[in-house]
């Protein structure tokens, strides 16, 4: 009884502890999504900059390289708001508030056959066996 007391101790600090490591990955996800907003806010803005300055640029080729390179930063961020999109939650999963409810306990094993107990004999005929002797 008290292994099986030591192992529902163990299983239930396991919990714990899963617990905790699932609320700190909760808190890293959106910290890292944060981040990785900002990141597209801040190539957004490089790339109106970018915008800008062809725009207002008198020399036709700095301005198409300018252009092309305004496009390149689009289509990059695109991408990558799109897969942040895509692997983020828009709603995180709550943190567990409760304790799992504690397993239900093993049936209670049958007891093994009474060493003392006659042996039974043989079904086999064909072979001549002894008679055990009698314990007592």
């Amino acid at each position: 009884m008290e292994l099986i007391l030591n192992r529902l101790d163990h299983i239930m600090a396991t919990q714990a502890d899963i617990a905790a490591a699932v609320a700190k990955v909760q808190a890293d996800v959106a910290a890292q999504t944060t981040v990785e907003q900002s990141v597209v806010t801040f190539i957004q803005g490089l790339q109106a900059q970018i915008s800008s300055l062809a725009s207002s640029s008198t020399d036709t080729t700095t301005a198409q390289a300018l252009n092309d390179l305004s496009a390149s930063i689009e289509q990059n961020t695109a991408g990558l708001s799109a897969a942040i999109t895509q692997n983020t939650s828009s709603t995180p999963a709550p943190a567990p508030t409760e304790a799992a409810p504690a397993p239900t306990p093993a049936p209670t094993p049958t007891p093994a056959p009474d060493a003392s107990a006659p042996v039974a004999a043989p079904t086999d005929t064909s072979a001549p066996t002894a008679t055990p002797p009698a314990t007592s």
